[in-house]
C-alpha cells in the first residue's frame, strides 16, 4: 500500500522537505559541511553493505551480470547511450561546473592537487558506485522499463532480492543522499547568485531555493526532470567552453610539476 499522490499530500511532503532543508541551509556552509561529514559516510557504508549482501547471496549470478554490462555497453538500441549520458550528469557532475564550486571552497591552496582530487569524483561515482547500483538491478532482471523510473527500478530490484526489508534500507540511503544533494546545491546557487548580484542579494537565493523545492514536489516528475536536463545542458555548454579556453593554463601549471 503506497502513499496517495494527491495534491494535498504532495504539498505536505514539499513543506516538510523544504522545512528540513531550511534548518540546515539558513545556517550557512559551516552547518552544511558539518552535517555532510556525518551523513555521507553513513550513507556510503550502508549502501556498500547492501550491495555486498546481495552479491554474497546471489554470487552465482555475478558472472552473468558483468557479461551483460560489457555486452550492453556497445548496444545503442532505444537510445540507451543518450539516456545514460543524461543520468550520468546527476551522478558525478563532471563537466557541468557545480563540483568546482565546492572544490573552490577547499582550504587547499594548490590548484593542481585540488584538481587531481576532483578527478577522483567521476571515477568513484560513475566507475564504482554506478557499477554497484547496476549489479542488483541486473541480478533481479528488472531494467526493461520506459520513462523516468530509476528509483522504482532499484526499489523493485531490492524487494525481489532482499524481500521484506531490502527496499526500505535502500529508501533510507536514498533519503540521505537526496537531502545531502539539496544541501550542497543550495551552496552552489548562493555562490553564483552572490557573484552576479552581490553578497547581500545573493543570500536571498536560499529562500527562492526553498520555494523551488516546494514547487518541485507539487509538479509532475517528468516536468521537473525535463527542466533539470535543460539546465544541466546549459551548464555543460558554458563549462566545457570555459575548460577549453583555460586548458593552456592548466597545461602550464602541470608542466611546473614535472
Amino acid at each position: 500500500m503506497g502513499i496517495a499522490t494527491t495534491l494535498p499530500v504532495k504539498l505536505i511532503i514539499g513543506v516538510v522537505m523544504a522545512s528540513l532543508v531550511a534548518v540546515v541551509v539558513v545556517g550557512g556552509i559551516d552547518r552544511i559541511s558539518k552535517l555532510a561529514t556525518k551523513i555521507v559516510p553513513f550513507m556510503v557504508s550502508v549502501y556498500f553493505l547492501l550491495v555486498l549482501i546481495v552479491i554474497v547471496l546471489y554470487i552465482d549470478r555475478l558472472p552473468g551480470v558483468f557479461s551483460q554490462i560489457v555486452s550492453s555497453a556497445f548496444d545503442f538500441k532505444a537510445g540507451i547511450a543518450i539516456i545514460g549520458a543524461r543520468r550520468a550528469m546527476y551522478v558525478n557532475e563532471a563537466g557541468v561546473g557545480t563540483a568546482s564550486l565546492m572544490h573552490g571552497a577547499s582550504k587547499n591552496s594548490d590548484p593542481v592537487r585540488e584538481g587531481l582530487v576532483a578527478m577522483l569524483g567521476p571515477a568513484i561515482d560513475s566507475g564504482l558506485v554506478c557499477t554497484l547500483t547496476a549489479i542488483p538491478i541486473i541480478m533481479a532482471g528488472n531494467y526493461e522499463v520506459e520513462g523516468v523510473k530509476g528509483l522504482a527500478i532499484a526499489l523493485n530490484s531490492y524487494e525481489a532480492l532482499l524481500p521484506g526489508w531490502g527496499k526500505y534500507m535502500l529508501m533510507v540511503v536514498v533519503t540521505f543522499f537526496a537531502f545531502s544533494t539539496m544541501f550542497s546545491y543550495s551552496i552552489y546557487g548562493i555562490k553564483c547568485a552572490s557573484y552576479l548580484f552581490g553578497d547581500k542579494n545573493g543570500q536571498m537565493y536560499k529562500y527562492l531555493y526553498l520555494a523551488v523545492i516546494l514547487l518541485s514536489c507539487v509538479a509532475s516528475l517528468s516536468t521537473v526532470v525535463s527542466i533539470m536536463d535543460f539546465a544541466f545542458a546549459m551548464m555543460a555548454f558554458a563549462t566545457m567552453s570555459t575548460i577549453l579556453y583555460l586548458s593552456p593554463r592548466v597545461k602550464a601549471l602541470l608542466r611546473t610539476r614535472q
